[in-house]
């Protein structure tokens, strides 16, 4: 039986999709007020304000209140499976009140409703990994920990963090198998212009079991508790990354040149 040339496309269509969708970069700058309320989804009624200056370079940010919140990333989920997922933000520290809050968090979860945060004491998920910023016991001193389902697989020891100063965190998620991944985290010094420089901390902690190594629609978040009295003043700059793997960018090759060559039949 003699194929059509449609009938050849389609073929090779079917055999080569691939979910690009989930790949590439998301980038959130904040200079536009309404990038906050356009983009995330917020737990509370009492939201910080995305105010037009204030933030890098003295660009938009989010200018964070007394109210525990969580900001969940709403325009697009991801598949841990399909490759490394990051997630990174800018910080700048405030004063803190010399306690043990949670003053701040970064991560991923498979709940991105207005409701899935605990503003007492966290997120919950079983899918949910991330870091978070801890007051220390002395003046201006934090910690940077991993948490996820409510464990806390690493944490750094205490430093100095300068008041009114600008930081760069960014959270790495690795997919182990379909119960464990690796996870990675850092704290970076980062000049008022958003150039990153030396490293404050470095954690990480490898093959945690955690459900969402194999959860399909993971979003990334951020967020805290009563973030301006625990050392928290501004964000700005919410960016997700994912590098796919190997056998999945593979898979891309292949489909293009599928269309390559559907073309050139085609045209035969």
């Amino acid at each position: 039986m003699k194929l059509k040339k449609k009938q050849i496309i389609a073929a090779m269509a079917l055999l080569c999709v691939v979910p690009l969708s989930s790949f590439g970069s998301v980038f959130v700058d904040f200079n536009n007020t309404n990038d906050l309320a356009a983009y995330f989804n917020n737990n509370d009624a009492v939201t910080s304000p995305n105010d037009p200056d204030g933030g890098l370079s003295d660009s938009g940010s989010v200018d964070y209140n007394n109210s525990g919140q969580v900001f969940a990333y709403n325009q697009s989920s991801y598949d841990l499976s399909q490759g490394a997922l990051t997630v990174s933000m800018y910080l700048q520290i405030q004063g803190n009140g010399l306690g043990t809050t949670e003053n701040f968090w970064l991560g991923f979860t498979n709940d991105n409703t207005d409701d899935y945060v605990n503003a007492a004491g966290g997120t919950r998920g079983a899918s949910e990994f991330y870091l978070y910023v801890q007051e220390a016991d002395a003046a201006d001193q934090y910690t940077l920990n991993l948490k996820e389902e409510n464990q806390r697989p690493a944490s750094s020891s205490a430093a100095t963090l300068v008041d009114g100063n600008w930081y760069f965190l960014t959270l790495t998620a690795t997919y182990v198998d379909d119960t464990h991944i690796d996870l990675s985290a850092g704290m970076y010094n980062s000049a008022a212009d958003g150039t990153v420089g030396s490293a404050v901390y470095t954690i990480s902690a490898l093959n945690n079991a955690n459900a969402g190594a194999s959860d399909t629609t993971l979003y990334g978040f951020f967020g805290g508790v009563t973030m301006q009295n625990n050392g928290s003043s501004a964000g700005d700059n919410f960016s997700i990354t994912q590098i796919p793997e190997p056998a999945t960018l593979g898979l891309i090759g292949f489909a293009g040149m599928g269309i390559v060559f559907a073309r050139r039949f085609l045209s035969m």
